[in-house]
């Protein structure tokens, strides 16, 4: 059975916790996803912490750049919730993701097709999410070159539909893509340290 939101238990506020604390060995990530910005290149992942026995996972929630780390436990999950689907992840679409996305993970707890409802339900709740579809699909697989269109920026109010979303997650899980954007995330952290160097 997969979890929904009946089974995630969100606290009210969330617990500080250090990168170090961490049990990355008992960590499996439920979404993932970076932002390729030339200046400010950004991970946010959330996953579940605990051992395999355990009673219940912590809900962990990262936000990864260059010059910061910012870890909070946002919650719980009974280890009886068993495998997600795509669904069951909408209540996790509200921890913030520090812009629209463009380099998705792919969890290993999900299916194929359960990873792209996800992330497009993801991508459709992002305001950037039209106008990064439209450099996408006028940039395919060229992550520099969509950064450096000026158009990108340009966001009329208009929301993704969701086969847009459903479109945009498709284009950016493509094998080539994925290739090329997570290059280009690399290079805007090297850049961005060496920068501030």
């Amino acid at each position: 059975m997969g979890f929904d939101q009946s089974f995630v238990t969100f606290y009210g506020v969330p617990s500080a916790r250090k990168l170090s604390s961490l049990a990355m060995h008992d960590f499996t990530m439920l979404l993932g996803c970076g932002v390729v910005d030339l200046s400010r290149p950004s991970l946010v992942v959330v996953g579940l912490e605990g051992e395999p026995d355990a009673s219940e996972f912590s809900l962990v929630r990262m936000v990864l750049s260059p010059f910061s780390r910012c870890v909070h436990e946002v919650g719980t999950v009974p280890s009886s919730a068993g495998r997600p689907t795509a669904g069951d992840l909408a209540p996790l679409l509200g921890l913030g993701w520090g812009g629209c996305p463009t380099l998705l993970l792919s969890p290993a707890l999900l299916t194929k097709d359960d990873s792209r409802s996800a992330y497009a339900g993801l991508l459709g709740s992002q305001d950037e999410g039209y106008p990064l579809l439209q450099a996408v699909r006028r940039h395919p697989s060229d992550p520099i070159g969509r950064l450096r269109d000026a158009r990108l920026n340009r966001n009329n109010g208009r929301t993704l539909t969701e086969d847009e979303a459903r479109e945009l997650a498709d284009l950016l899980l493509d094998p080539t893509a994925y290739d090329r954007e997570l290059a280009a995330f690399i290079g805007a952290w090297d850049g961005s340290v060496r920068k501030r160097g």
